[in-house]
């Protein structure tokens, strides 16, 4: 099972779109920890939503990381996927395809995808893994998935790094896979 990590703050129409995007998925196997950083609008999208895959937890007013940390602490997969409220799973196989690679093998799996600014979209291509990935690591933690036993091994997410990368050490680890279909929005 894949455990989908979502944090959330006051967003519910991004997060609606972005829980509906994952429920799409042909790989069922996954649940989805909410965890709302907000008022309680998150949950009360994730209750809507009436599907026990998806739980939602409070957060209130801690922010990105400490909400991915505690929705690390409840994951119960063999695998997490960082997923940001406002992004998508464009591909209906991005599951599939990324526990395929994750039951064979210890990994970091990512992929390309398209960051909409609202006038206009830029491709995201993070590109094949290598040396930088240590040096200049241009990663989105959304839509990138890895062991869940590998994250709590390294010591789970640094606090220090902020919310946008969630810790070199988990690179430095595994071999990393690039997706290279398009899958988040």
């Amino acid at each position: 099972m894949i455990s989908v990590l979502i944090p959330t703050r006051s967003r519910p129409d991004s997060l609606r779109q972005a829980l509906a995007s994952l429920l799409r998925q042909t790989f069922t196997r996954f649940e989805a920890v909410v965890v709302d950083d907000g008022e309680g609008e998150g949950m009360e999208v994730v209750a809507g939503l009436a599907d026990p895959r998806l739980r939602a937890l409070p957060n209130p007013g801690r922010g990105q990381v400490e909400a991915r940390m505690q929705a690390l602490a409840q994951a119960r997969g063999d695998a997490v996927l960082f997923l940001d409220d406002d992004d998508l799973l464009l591909d209906p196989a991005y599951l599939y395809r990324v526990w395929r690679i994750l039951s064979r093998e210890e990994a970091v799996v990512y992929g390309e995808g398209v960051l909409d600014l609202g006038s206009w979209e830029i491709p995201y291509r993070p590109g094949e893994p290598g040396d930088w990935i240590l040096v200049d690591n241009r990663i989105l933690a959304s839509g990138t998935a890895l062991p869940l036993r590998l994250v709590r091994e390294l010591g789970g997410l640094d606090p220090e790094v902020g919310p946008f990368d969630f810790g070199n050490p988990v690179f430095g680890r595994c071999r990393g896979r690039y997706g290279a279909e398009p899958e988040l929005g």
